[in-house]
């Protein structure tokens, strides 16, 4: 994820209902776009790292630190460090989702709870795990493995050590330690089928690999 950002520090109720949102187009939908920038050079034998953002309307929400962050024009990646110099002036790749029924602002209602302020972890529950979840509430799809790969690669206990100590100034944050994606998409996905006609809802893509791209800025 990117550096500390700001956002909301209201907790929501444990089950969201969502509502109808001012919507972007005459037909009542909204447009999704992904953002992926690569976080510095690539390391031999290491996955490589990438932070990610999700659009509604041309506003950009990512998470940090601070919680869920509201922005324009992508700028969570204009603001990450590579190689400890550099300022990157990304997004690097910009992806067309399509569109949603639902708006930004209820997209974070359904999200807000479980990616509070403090919560954040560099491996465990970054801006990649709340993009993931986003898109998969906007338009049911799953984000590309690809992007989280690092994540995964922590995730096996032999490969976590090598790589904790890669990452000296990583600490391991026990606001995140309970923290389950998976459990987060399945009331995600209870949301939906809540919210639309069970015959409109339809199974997550597994990858984003094949979307139409926008743009490359580098």
């Amino acid at each position: 994820g990117a550096a500390a950002m700001g956002c909301s520090e209201s907790a929501l109720a444990e089950y969201v209902t969502i509502d109808a949102g001012k919507a972007q187009d005459a037909n009542g939908l909204h447009s999704v776009r992904l953002a992926v920038t690569p976080l510095g050079t690539k390391v031999p034998t290491m996955p490589e790292a990438y932070h990610t953002s999700v659009s509604v309307d041309g506003v950009e929400y990512a998470f940090s630190k601070m919680g869920v962050r509201r922005a324009n024009d992508f700028s969570s990646h204009r603001s990450i460090g590579v190689g400890g110099n550099a300022w990157l002036p990304g997004p690097g790749v910009i992806f067309d989702l399509g569109v949603s029924p639902y708006s930004g602002w209820q997209m974070v209602q359904a999200l807000q709870q479980h990616f509070l302020p403090g919560t954040y972890d560099m491996l465990k529950k970054n801006c990649n795990t709340f993009t993931d979840c986003a898109i998969f509430f906007l338009v049911q799809r799953r984000l590309d493995q690809q992007y989280a790969a690092l994540e995964r690669f922590a995730a096996t206990a032999d490969d976590a050590i090598g790589l904790v100590q890669m990452l000296s100034h990583y600490e391991p944050n026990p606001q995140a330690a309970t923290f389950e994606k998976d459990r987060v998409l399945e009331r995600l996905a209870g949301l939906l089928r809540h919210a639309v006609p069970v015959q409109q809802f339809q199974p997550p893509a597994r990858s984003t690999a094949r979307l139409p791209v926008l743009a490359v800025v580098y």
